[in-house]
């Protein structure tokens, strides 16, 4: 962490991050604490270390309440960078509309960031 976290700020960065911390233990929906950026975070963690389905990571942490969608988010953006794009519902990606337009424009981002190339592209 360097020198960029004050003390109080690196105390509750690391708490949040803690990998024993439990979604209770997070009170997300404490009505005095709403869009803490820290639990936001730590909501980002429980899905990066989450060894349960898409959906299962996302519905135990939707039904705590609080910032539900801005957890669920952050939650589900890193649960992606670990598993993948093959980890999301097939259920769930049928149901979403405009997906083929969606598809193209997160296949011409990547090319753009030189993050994959045409020959990676399965079609």
């Amino acid at each position: 962490l360097g020198d960029n976290l004050s003390g109080e700020h690196r105390e509750l960065f690391v708490w949040h991050i803690d990998p024993s911390r439990t979604l209770q233990d997070l009170k997300l929906d404490d009505p005095t604490s709403i869009g803490f950026t820290y639990k936001c975070l730590a909501s980002g963690f429980y899905g990066l270390r989450s060894k349960r389905s898409f959906q299962q990571t996302l519905n135990d942490l939707i039904r705590c309440g609080g910032d539900a969608d801005t957890n669920g988010a952050v939650c589900g953006t890193m649960y992606g960078a670990r598993y993948g794009y093959k980890a999301l519902p097939a259920e769930w990606l049928r149901a979403m509309p405009f997906k083929k337009w969606f598809d193209q424009k997160i296949i011409s981002c990547l090319t753009h960031m030189n993050f994959i190339t045409a020959e990676l592209i399965d079609t």
